[in-house]
């Protein structure tokens, strides 16, 4: 664009530049696998919901994940139920049994329980 020069001089050209030719852009990811995702934080409501009362009784543990179970109680004296990996109580799933402990899912939100833990 020019514009007539406001002190007598020659013209001045001026030339806005974009917010796209500022920086060159990144190149967009082809295929955007795990170690490329970045993780979103909590959100508030997320952070704030309490994280339901579960009790670990014991996990059987076993090489094969099929074969694991862990029985679990709706806080401490709820009624048992012997559940397996992907199982779901209330709302909870069952991620992974470890011989110490179960790793939950809740709402999006992993915790982990060890055995016996209070």
């Amino acid at each position: 664009e020019t514009h007539p020069p406001e002190s007598g001089g020659p013209p001045v050209t001026q030339r806005e530049s974009s917010p796209a030719e500022a920086a060159p852009a990144a190149p967009e990811p082809a295929h955007e696998g795990p170690a490329q995702r970045t993780p979103e934080p909590e959100s508030s409501a997320a952070a704030a919901a309490p994280r339901p009362e579960v009790f670990v009784e014991r996990t059987q543990w076993h090489p094969a994940a099929e074969k694991r179970s862990a029985t679990v109680r709706q806080g401490e004296s709820g009624e048992p139920h012997e559940l397996r990996e992907g199982d779901l109580l209330d709302g909870v799933v069952v991620k992974e049994i470890h011989p110490s402990g179960v790793l939950f899912v809740y709402e999006g939100v992993e915790f982990k329980r060890g055995v016996g833990e209070r």
